[in-house]
């Protein structure tokens, strides 16, 4: 029993390990088999069979079996995808179906096969050619002529003609390769019979084999097509190219820009008119029996043809006393002329010219006498009689009237209507007809007789026109009324000052004083009365500006104000507030004014006449100064500098030192300053005028260090606060 059971674990064990190896392997792709040898493949044919085989153990259900695809040198390094199974996972042995790609060109193709899961790829299949045939019939060459030569051992082409643009070709003379030649056509002056087919490989080319062309040495007779190498014809006229040689066993074939006109056959001579368009370059081709194909040179055919045209230098409008001459230009070389007015023949006008004072449509026919005979005619020329003219001036596009410093005016437009109400532009052909005159405000200007005016400045303005005369016929244009301006820009300045007393005056005077103009003064808005010069003269103060006329032109300037006398003109070296030590005098020194008076603000009492004061005291001092009989007042305060500062902390604990809040004497002692102190919670302590030096009247108690009492002041004066502050009370 013990046996078995030791035979029972080890066969287990087995199996086990087996399996165990079975897995660690993994499976087994095998090598594709391929079921075809050298495919020819084509839009008709292109199905294809590999059998593919592999061993478990088995793959996962997502995987998938790829058959890939090699490049034509069998690397895989870019594989092309033919076909995809994913139900094939549980055959391990089944077969690939599919179509390879229409660009198969090449010797050693293989294939793989490549699973996805788990990811793994064969060994490499054997290698195959493989070509995609594009063309899956004969070639034609030569259009299928079974014989051509070689003329005097020159060169001869022969081509592929109906499959000329294929990747590469296989030629053969007398059946062998001609390994060097893959083009579609072939340059030899070998004899031999030669034929072509697509270079499909080994095993698929023959299917497009070609007819065989016998390439034959002969000896060439010379060809070529009578008369001049340029022949000019007669349209419509019978015209016929001869070639040289004329045998009934030769071959002949036209062409004309090198395409045929003409089929091979017996045509030694060739009606050009039978082509729609006969002109071109021309020549012949021949092939003799057995012989050599040979080619004439070229010849240039042209129609010969004329050309006419008609003009009339001096226009196509009959004025009164006019007459136009008609020329007709031909490039004939013998022309003949006759002229017709509204299609009728006018005798005896046989020359290149006709001149006529009649209105009418006129156009001249021209023949050529010389080789073929032609006849052409001009274009037509209507000539007319105007039923009115009208003129026009205009002036350059950048003027702008009262700013424009120069312009030009010029005779713009000239206007004939015609019998049908339609206008036409005639200044090109009747300008220099007329002779011309300007006019100023209707007056005749001496020396004006051309199209255009320059006027350079205002003392040109005016309305102009022009008047235009030919023979009887007498013009007048509209009228343009011009204005330039008088000047750039207009400034007003003054000189002088005003005086209180009105005994002082100001002088304006403008940068414009042209006595052509008109001057007008304004104050504040209103007309100067009286005043009509660039200058004026005033006495008052205010906002004055100037306005200027000529010409029909305006200028305005800019407002210039003339205040009253300003206070700065007196100046006092120390300002408006001035402090001193006490027991100190310090001199103040005024200037600007003509006379001087100082006053003590509290009585009003003169103290001084001169130009300076001297003071030692505080309190306010009052300037009077007389400049130009107006008087001038300045108020000075003068106020003693501290001399200590204020306190911050008192001791009131009756030792005789700093026991009270003590001020400097322009805060203390003075009826003019109140002095008011607060505690914290804004409880008023004291408010007083006149402080003397006294708080706290009685001692204040003190508590621990950590809670000093502290207390706000505040001194103003004036309703100004002067300082301000706090007070720490210690012991």
């Amino acid at each position: 029993m013990g046996s078995i059971v030791s035979y029972t674990v080890q066969l287990t064990m087995c199996i086990g390990l087996l399996l165990l190896s079975s897995t660690m392997l993994g499976q087994s792709l095998k090598q594709p088999e391929l079921q075809f040898s050298a495919p020819c493949v084509s839009a008709s044919f292109n199905e294809f069979h590999v059998n593919f085989a592999w061993d478990p153990p088995m793959v996962y259900s997502d995987n998938k079996f790829i058959l890939e695809l090699s490049d034509k040198d069998g690397s895989f390094a870019n594989p092309r995808e033919l076909v995809a199974y994913g139900d094939k996972n549980t055959i391990f042995k089944f077969e690939f179906v599919f179509a390879f790609p229409t660009d198969l060109r090449g010797t050693n193709y293989k294939v793989r096969v490549r699973s996805t899961n788990p990811q793994k790829i064969s060994p490499e299949s054997n290698a195959f050619p493989a070509y995609y045939l594009a063309v899956n019939q004969p070639l034609v060459i030569n259009n299928f002529v079974g014989t051509i030569a070689s003329c005097d051992g020159s060169p001869v082409t022969i081509n592929v003609t109906n499959y000329p643009n294929q990747p590469a070709y296989r030629w053969y003379r007398n059946g062998t390769y001609l390994s060097s030649q893959n083009q579609s056509s072939i340059t030899t002056s070998q004899a031999g019979i030669y034929y072509v087919e697509l270079d499909y490989g080994t095993y698929c080319s023959s299917a497009t084999l070609s007819n065989a062309v016998e390439l034959v040495n002969g000896q060439s007779t010379g060809v070529s097509i009578n008369g001049s190498n340029s022949i000019e014809v007669c349209e419509g006229q019978s015209h016929f190219l001869v070639a040289s040689l004329d045998n009934t066993n030769t071959s002949y074939k036209w062409f004309r820009n090198n395409q045929a006109v003409s089929t091979s056959g017996y045509h030694p001579r060739f009606d050009i008119n039978t082509v729609d368009n006969a002109e071109g370059t021309w020549h012949v081709e021949i092939q003799r029996n057995g012989g050599c194909m040979e080619r004439s040179g070229n010849v240039t055919v042209q129609y010969k043809s004329i050309n006419a045209s008609l003009q009339s230098q001096s226009g196509t409008l009959l004025l009164p006393g006019d007459e136009i001459t008609l020329e007709a230009s031909t490039n004939a070389t013998q022309p003949s002329y006759s002229w017709y007015r509204n299609d009728v023949l006018i005798s005896n006008a046989t020359e290149k010219t006709y001149a006529t004072s009649q209105p009418g449509s006129y156009f001249a026919k021209i023949k050529e006498s010389a080789g073929c005979i032609l006849e052409i005619a001009t274009a037509r020329i209507n000539i007319e009689i105007p039923t009115s003219i009208s003129v026009s001036i205009g002036k350059r596009s950048d003027y702008l009237s009262c700013e424009s410093a120069s312009t030009e005016i010029s005779l713009s437009t000239i206007t004939a209507t015609l019998s049908d109400g339609s206008e036409i532009d005639a200044y090109n052909s009747l300008v220099n007809r007329f002779s011309y005159q300007w006019y100023r405000n209707t007056v005749l200007l001496a020396n004006a007789t051309t199209t255009s005016l320059m006027l350079d400045g205002p003392e040109d303005n005016g309305i102009y026109k022009i008047k235009a005369a030919l023979n009887d016929l007498n013009l007048v244009s509209n009228e343009e009324d011009i204005k330039l301006g008088l000047s750039n820009d207009l400034t007003i300045t003054s000189v002088g000052s005003l005086s209180c007393d009105g005994s002082t005056s100001v002088k304006l005077s403008a940068n414009v004083t042209d006595p052509n103009f008109t001057y007008q003064w304004y104050k504040d808005g209103q007309v100067m009365d009286s005043e009509n010069s660039p200058y004026v003269e005033t006495n008052e103060s205010g906002t004055f500006k100037l306005e200027v006329n000529g010409f029909g032109c305006s200028l305005i300037s800019e407002n210039l104000t003339i205040s009253p006398l300003n206070t700065d003109v007196v100046q006092v070296d120390s300002g408006d507030f001035v402090t001193i030590n006490e027991g100190i005098s310090r001199t103040i020194n005024a200037t600007g004014a003509d006379s001087y008076a100082w006053y003590r603000a509290e009585t009003l009492d003169l103290i001084s006449n001169d130009s300076y004061l001297t003071i030692s005291e505080e309190g306010q001092y009052i300037l009077k100064a007389s400049v130009n009989g107006c008087e001038i007042t300045k108020t000075i305060t003068v106020e003693y500098l501290e001399s200590f500062a204020i306190p911050n902390v008192i001791t009131p604990n009756a030792d005789g030192y700093n026991d009270k809040w003590i001020l400097p004497n322009s805060y203390a002692n003075n009826s003019n300053v109140e002095v008011s102190i607060f505690t914290l919670t804004g409880e008023r302590v004291i408010q007083t005028y006149n402080y003397q030096n006294d708080w706290p009247q009685n001692n204040i108690p003190v508590a621990s260090s950590s809670k000093k009492p502290i207390y706000f002041y505040k001194i103003t004066k004036d309703n100004n606060v002067l300082r301000k502050g706090t007070i720490t009370v210690i012991d």
